[in-house]
């Protein structure tokens, strides 16, 4: 279901804490090699959040454009938008509802580093940049996902990415349990 709260709004980083974020998927499921699920535990518990780096921050400053890019090159307005679906939180960086399609944009700043060769010449994307996807597909209840890589109008990777309905029965297993552990730890911290 579709909220009316902008992404990375003061009401959005409010009314996230309540669910499971897309971003957590990929560390719930042991797919992120930076994050663990015992740290995500513990942040849920202390209220901590996880922390970001710099590349993702200066990321989000140029999203704006590689949106609108994106936009003009599909002759389609994506929207950024919010979903909840069951109790996950979704924030999508462009989201089309008459196709049912869905945007994922990153702004690497630095081409070079391994992980973006490795998307743009070999067309791999790591394990929990789709894992994040899956997850935002299901809750928008897309289609067909686009992820693009943006470093600037002439230099872009961009990969369509089907809906995955074995991965999503396997996410949902996995929440469900990791909820659980949350739920037990969460009680033994209150008492």
């Amino acid at each position: 279901m579709k909220i009316n709260i902008k992404p990375n709004s003061y009401d959005f980083l409010e009314y996230q804490k309540k669910y499971i974020n897309d971003y957590e998927i990929g560390i719930i499921m042991g797919l992120d090699p930076y994050n663990s699920k015992e740290e995500l535990i513990k942040n849920k518990i202390f209220k901590n959040s996880l922390s970001f780096n710099k590349e993702k921050e200066l990321e989000k400053k140029i999203k704006l454009h590689a949106n609108l890019f994106f936009s003009i090159l599909k002759k389609r307005n994506y929207e950024p938008a919010v979903f909840v679906k069951e109790n996950i939180i979704a924030s999508l960086d462009g989201f089309h509802s008459e196709t049912k399609t869905m945007l994922e944009i990153k702004c690497p700043q630095n081409k070079n580093i391994h992980i973006w060769k490795k998307i743009c010449s070999k067309n791999i994307i790591p394990p929990y940049y789709l894992a994040q996807i899956y997850c935002r597909l299901y809750c928008s209840d897309s289609s067909k996902a686009y992820f693009l890589v943006y470093f600037h109008e002439e230099d872009f990777h961009l990969t369509e990415i089907n809906f995955n309905n074995i991965f999503i029965q396997k996410m949902i297993i996995e929440i469900n349990d990791y909820q659980k552990i949350l739920k037990k730890y969460r009680k033994i911290f209150k008492t």
